[in-house]
Order: structure tokens, then C-alpha cells, then sequence
């Protein structure tokens, strides 16, 4: 999951909050992307729904790459999330 404030990276390796990292990835447009960021939050696995994973923001996104990521967000259909 992306956002122009981050994204969640689903892995089982988790770094402690506050870690900062450098990211790559590669939008659907085919725009690679490499950025600093900051583990902000973890999601541990609750059952077999729950991806274990780490949310990663943004501290260090240039012009183009936000600009691209906010394309992205505008052509890519609503993600819905059952709370029930």
C-alpha cells in the first residue's frame, strides 16, 4: 500500500520505529523511485488476514517522484477496508 505520505512494506524482518531507511520501488508507470523514510508503525500478524509489516513515511521525496506517486493515487481504483 502507497500514499503520498508513505507506504507499507509487508515483510516479517521489521525494523524498530523510528529506523530510517532508504527505499526503492518501482510504480505501475514503470517510474523506479528511491527515497529516505522512517519506520513509523508496525503491523503484527492477528490471524491469517493481517500481513505482518511496517509503515514507512516519507522524510525525503523529490518534486517528480511525488508528483508520479500522485498519479498513481488518482488512476488507481479506492482500496476498501472491511473494519467488521
Amino acid at each position: 500500500d502507497i500514499s503520498e505520505g508513505g507506504l507499507f512494506i509487508s515483510t516479517v524482518k521489521l525494523f524498530p520505529v523510528g529506523t530510517d531507511l532508504t527505499v526503492s520501488f518501482v510504480l505501475p508507470s514503470g517510474l523506479a523511485v528511491t527515497t529516505l523514510g522512517t519506520v513509523a508503525w508496525h503491523a503484527e500478524p492477528r490471524d491469517d488476514q493481517t500481513k505482518p509489516g511496517m509503515g514507512v513515511r516519507f522524510s525525503r521525496l523529490d518534486n517528480a517522484d511525488r508528483e508520479a506517486i500522485d498519479v498513481f493515487l488518482k488512476r488507481r481504483p479506492a482500496l476498501v477496508h472491511d473494519e467488521g
